[in-house]
């Protein structure tokens, strides 16, 4: 079955099934991605910090091709890691485990990552994943400034050319820590990445530079919502695009 199957059934059998702040832009989104890596011969794995009950991780467990492999990286349990109380939830190992059972036709692919992504290195996904860096990326673990600066700089070492990372809760009132990780570290780490879009409580990002190409992609093939409004707008150096 490829991706674009998966993803349709993604959209009718799991979404409405599965608990988790997703909005269905983002859908269309990573959609998006995959076609502009599909014209663009571009593979990679995919890898999500911060997986709660799964539901975006099985959206890029979907968007995935054949022997590409999906790293759940997530303290599941061990919820007095979780210092800031995002995502907090009971069983959350099991739940998410048994989703990824339920409704995940490539499940073969899932590897689990258990642990605080404040100790992991780039070394310990890879091993994981056969040493294949990755295409899509998903940080959505701990929310202080200081977990999103370190989990940027791991998307940063693992990402593909003209891979995706997908930081959550960008500009979300309720987590200013993420906001101000992202601008710290954009502002004084940053290497190799550069925002593409921000929607639906996410923002997309690509390396440096695939970033124009991806950003004129987007513009060209993105439709907002009914009403909903696009913009260009300028942050820490870079052009991107903003969807209300």
């Amino acid at each position: 079955m490829f991706s674009v199957q998966r993803l349709s059934n993604f959209r009718q059998d799991v979404f409405p099934h599965v608990h988790g702040w997703l909005g269905p832009k983002i859908v269309d989104t990573l959609e998006l991605a995959c076609e502009y890596h599909r014209q663009r011969g571009i593979r990679g794995n995919a890898l999500e910090i911060g997986v709660y009950q799964g539901l975006f991780f099985l959206a890029l467990l979907a968007a995935i091709e054949e022997e590409e492999v999906a790293v759940a990286a997530d303290i599941f349990d061990d919820q007095d890691l979780n210092i800031d109380g995002s995502g907090a939830g009971q069983e959350t190992y099991r739940i998410f485990t048994e989703n990824v059972e339920r409704f995940a036709t490539n499940k073969g692919a899932v590897r689990l990552l258990p642990g605080d992504s404040m100790l992991l290195r780039a070394e310990d996904i890879l091993a994981l994943s056969g040493g294949g860096k990755f295409r899509f990326i998903s940080v959505d673990g701990g929310h202080t400034a200081e977990h999103v600066m370190n989990d940027l700089r791991l998307a940063s070492d693992l990402i593909v050319g003209g891979g995706v990372v997908f930081l959550d809760d960008f500009f979300g009132p309720h987590w200013p820590g993420v906001t101000e990780g992202y601008l710290r570290y954009m502002l004084h780490a940053n290497r190799n990445l550069a925002p593409v879009i921000s929607t639906a409580n996410k923002l997309m990002l690509t390396t440096i530079s695939e970033q124009p190409r991806m950003v004129h992609y987007m513009r060209e093939h993105y439709r907002p919502h009914d009403g909903a409004s696009m913009a260009e707008v300028s942050l820490t150096g870079f052009n991107y695009i903003a969807s209300s």
